[in-house]
């Protein structure tokens, strides 16, 4: 089993979070930087929306958020710093109201996240 089969199962179960933690195992074993970001996002059950035709794969700025009470922090949401370093390579950025990142893959969008999350090796 490598990285493609560990994917193939997030794009079919895209909240499947023993998935990716297995795929953060995965990578580590392999020296990867991301494995330590995909095993904090499968501990904290985190993993990107598919919003819309438009704005497809998206994170959301757990910050922002917080100042909108009808919406409610949930499992597209990442902490700011995390959500800041994932906007830094994002595709599209709103960076008024709630603030997302959106990408045009589920992997991108979580491979992004698992990058601004990492640092925390097996955990």
């Amino acid at each position: 089993m490598g990285e493609d089969f560990f994917n193939a199962a997030l794009d079919a179960a895209p909240a499947d979070s023993a998935a990716r933690l297995l795929l953060g195992d995965h990578l580590h074993a392999r020296g990867d930087a991301r494995g330590g970001g995909y095993r904090r996002l499968g501990r904290a059950a985190k993993w990107p929306e598919d919003y819309d035709g438009e704005h497809p794969w998206t994170w959301w700025n757990e910050a922002g958020k917080a100042a909108f009470a009808a919406w409610p922090i949930d499992q597209h949401d990442l902490p700011p710093a995390i959500w800041q370093a994932t906007a830094a390579v994002a595709p599209l950025v709103d960076r008024d109201g709630m603030g997302y990142v959106a990408f045009a893959t589920r992997r991108e969008a979580d491979d992004a996240a698992a990058v601004a999350a990492g640092g925390e090796g097996r955990g």
